[in-house]
């Protein structure tokens, strides 16, 4: 797929990180959105009983879960079948370039 061409290899790579990139930037940015609300609010929350409490500490854990599980989650392999086995083909490619055949 990329023999004799490594530019195309790395304009591939350098897009798949972009998205990533952007991917998590939003997911935090969303998710960073919980301390400001905890923090103008949260004293009021804690001083309305215990219910309000457990339900602010419930629902700020349940956002940092979802940050950590959805960040690891889009730095994953979650692509298409078919763009899967580029890095393989990829580094077998640059492999015969060097004259390495080993694996």
């Amino acid at each position: 797929m990329f023999d004799g061409r490594p530019d195309a290899l790395l304009q591939v790579l350098s897009n798949q990180l972009r998205v990533i990139k952007g991917e998590a930037q939003a997911l935090m940015g969303l998710c960073s959105l919980v301390v400001p609300v905890t923090g103008f609010s949260g004293a009021h929350l804690v001083r309305a009983g215990s219910l309000s409490a457990a339900c602010m500490v419930i629902g700020s854990a349940l956002v940092l879960v979802a940050a950590v599980c959805g960040t690891l989650r889009c730095c994953g392999v979650d692509a298409p079948p078919a763009s899967r086995d580029v890095a393989p083909r990829a580094r077998s490619s640059l492999r015969a370039r060097q004259g390495f055949h080993g694996s």
